[in-house]
């Protein structure tokens, strides 16, 4: 059920001032669906004159067609996701969604974004062995550690999938 109104909803509702990542998830599990949820919220919690600024992720769904947005409890949100205490509210994928969902072992890289040598050479060798191993290689794609382990993982032939806190339409 990814319609408009509920992309819409579950993007106004995970940029509300007072709305975490624990609230989104509270709502959405009371009340199903981002649209009722974020109905509730306004009637019952908010200051009914909120800017609610999403035009540039609508915007940006609507030029990018290949990119999808899910929130925790749809159907297509990773359960291993779902299962910690606060989820993000709502993930943008672009690309091969089965990497989300696969058993294989996923093992996060962060690191500085002005990383010296020794700390890149040492990024490069722990990544390969994970490559290896057959691991997923999840990063933020920002510049220096992050940007060093997407790059081997994609040379190995492994799969790598980066994390943008900011959300897909907010380049940081």
């Amino acid at each position: 059920m990814n319609t408009l109104l509920e992309i819409e909803s579950a993007l106004i509702l995970s940029r509300l001032p007072g709305v975490g990542a624990a609230t989104f998830k509270e709502l959405l599990q009371k009340h199903v669906t981002p649209s009722v949820a974020l109905q509730h919220f306004i009637e019952h919690k908010t200051n009914k004159k909120t800017p609610l600024n999403i035009q540039s992720a609508i915007s940006f769904l609507d030029a990018n067609s290949e990119v999808k947005m899910f929130w925790p409890f749809h159907k297509s949100y990773p359960k291993s996701l779902s299962d910690i205490t606060e989820p993000p509210p709502v993930l943008f994928i672009k690309g091969q969604e089965k990497i989300l969902k696969s058993k294989k072992l996923k093992v996060a890289i962060v690191g500085a974004r002005k990383a010296s040598p020794a700390g890149l050479a040492y990024t490069k060798e722990i990544v390969k062995r994970y490559c290896q191993e057959g691991a997923v290689i999840v990063s933020g794609l920002a510049e220096g550690i992050d940007t060093c382990a997407h790059q081997v993982a994609l040379e190995t032939g492994s799969e790598t999938i980066a994390v943008m806190a900011t959300g897909i339409d907010v380049c940081f």
